[in-house]
């Protein structure tokens, strides 16, 4: 989890700010207070559980994992912002790109 937030802080601090600030400028927009994260690792295994277990450690398994944790991270409301699917998406290639952290992301998965 500490690689996740390290590598989503150097590659997209910028595009994940951008969106937290937007969302806070609206008026009356109050962001809720973060979940624990035992809900956020009840919420990834609950959304895990529906994928076959040979997928467990397939792309599909950690797009859920990366989209929880940033929505997690910066709020639902980052869902909707046009830029996630990308920031999402550069998250996971940056956990690919390293074969380090692609095998610790690995076992986090099987341990949820």
């Amino acid at each position: 989890m500490q690689a996740l937030r390290q590598r989503l802080a150097e590659r997209s601090q910028k595009d994940a700010s951008n969106a937290v600030h937007r969302t806070a400028d609206k008026p009356g927009s109050r962001r809720p207070a973060k979940a624990d994260i035992g809900d956020l690792k009840s919420q990834i295994a609950a959304r895990l559980s529906t994928l076959k277990p040979e997928e467990r450690a397939s792309p599909q398994a950690a797009r859920i994992f990366v989209e929880s944790a940033l929505a997690w991270e910066f709020g639902d409301e980052i869902l909707t912002d046009p830029k996630f699917a990308k920031l999402a998406s550069e998250v996971q290639q940056a956990i690919e790109g390293s074969p380090e952290t692609r095998q610790r992301f690995a076992e986090l998965l099987e341990d949820l």
